[in-house]
């Protein structure tokens, strides 16, 4: 998934020029929902009232600096992308802030708005990434945790097994109808067919090689 682009992203712009605040509002104004600062106490009051997606901060600003209020940003909305700009082209500022705080990119003033336009699209890019890598992550879990509850409740199992490397990964419930304990011991097919009735274990194995010959596994 990249940059959607009928989404309205919100940005925050913190600079203490007003000048520079204005000329963002208009080269961006009408591609995202701008919320600007002229100081960082009020970036934390947008921050808090606000789902903000994109923070841009000056860096040389009376009180904290930029790489502080990005810091701190970054400690209380983790999820947000953070941007450093400055008039000062400092290597070193660049490196504390890549390091130190995981800011996406260093922009030097004076800006080019359409090179701004493709750094602040690809920002939003890993930001929307980031958030549906997430949210597939969340729903994967629950997904497994709502079939550990059914085969729980029907006493029912699954498992696979790496034919090449002998390893067989089970579910929680077959642990449990084995009479295990969950990862009580390493699980191969050995130790499956010695759990097997030995009644049953010569048309299980007959099943299993039938299945390996016809790939139907």
């Amino acid at each position: 998934t990249l940059f959607r682009s009928n989404v309205r992203y919100n940005l925050l712009y913190v600079d203490d020029e007003a000048i520079n605040l204005l000329t963002f509002l208009k080269d961006f104004g009408q591609d995202y929902n701008l919320f600007t600062a002229v100081n960082s106490k009020k970036g934390f009051k947008i921050l808090k009232k606000n789902e903000i997606h994109l923070v841009i901060s000056d860096y040389m600003m009376p009180g904290i600096k930029g790489t502080e209020f990005l810091a701190e940003v970054k400690k209380n909305y983790p999820d947000t992308i953070l941007i450093l700009i400055s008039a000062y082209d400092d290597f070193s500022i660049l490196i504390k802030a890549v390091n130190d705080i995981g800011i996406f990119r260093f922009i030097s003033k004076p800006y080019e708005p359409k090179d701004f336009r493709q750094i602040i699209t690809n920002a939003l890019s890993n930001y929307q990434l980031a958030k549906d890598k997430s949210r597939t992550e969340k729903v994967m879990l629950e997904s497994l945790e709502s079939l550990s509850e059914a085969q729980r409740i029907a006493h029912l199992g699954n498992w696979d097994w790496d034919i090449p490397g002998n390893t067989l990964k089970w579910s929680d419930e077959i642990y449990r109808i084995f009479g295990l304990k969950p990862k009580e011991f390493e699980p191969t097919y050995e130790a499956f067919m010695s759990y097997v009735h030995p009644d049953d274990r010569e048309s299980v194995q007959q099943a299993v090689i039938e299945s390996i010959n016809n790939r139907t596994y």
